[in-house]
């Protein structure tokens, strides 16, 4: 049911302020919303992602283990817009990734139980780490020296620099903030 996947998409985003409450998540959701249109979209694209694999693998967990699914949001959010830069190949990166920290979830779920430990951010930092390196070493040129601060400024970011790279102009950044003429 659409309402019951929506809950659990609320009761993730609580959750990554240890608070899976699905109206807290549904304040912070809107709260995002606000400050960046795309930023929600892909936190939800990569809460989807995890938890269609799971439902497609049978390995859903108790209701009680739902908060799990931050996990998945914030991988996905971190591999296409944060650290790389925003293309179709960061895409499909970032979703082969969420599916690996569905699987590193899903595998650690009982490790995490056994001491009564509520799931952590765990996946989603040996995921993310893992990705990172691989892609310093494979492809360094894709990885983000700075993030804007937001998604649309990222893409406006990367847009701007393709355009540059076109052209073979040379980026200069000027040590004043006005209009002078030189």
């Amino acid at each position: 049911l659409p309402s019951e996947w929506l809950i659990d998409l609320f009761r993730a985003m609580g959750s990554i302020f240890c608070m899976p409450d699905p109206l807290f998540g549904g304040l912070l959701f809107l709260s995002i919303a606000i400050v960046s249109p795309l930023l929600p979209v892909l936190l939800a694209t990569g809460f989807a992602i995890g938890f269609s694999w799971e439902s497609v693998l049978h390995l859903h967990g108790p209701a009680s283990h739902s908060t799990h699914y931050f996990n998945y949001s914030l991988t996905f959010t971190a591999l296409a817009i944060v650290f790389l830069a925003p293309t179709r190949k960061s895409l499909v990166l970032a979703f082969v990734a969420t599916v690996l920290t569905s699987l590193i979830t899903l595998a650690s779920m009982s490790y995490w139980e056994i001491f009564r430990i509520p799931i952590v951010p765990f996946a989603f930092n040996i995921t993310v780490l893992i990705s990172l390196r691989a892609i310093r070493w494979l492809m360094p040129g894709q990885l983000l020296s700075t993030y804007a601060g937001n998604p649309e400024a990222t893409l406006e970011r990367a847009r701007l620099y393709r355009l540059r790279q076109r052209s073979g102009e040379i980026g200069l950044i000027c040590p004043f903030q006005e209009t002078w003429a030189i």
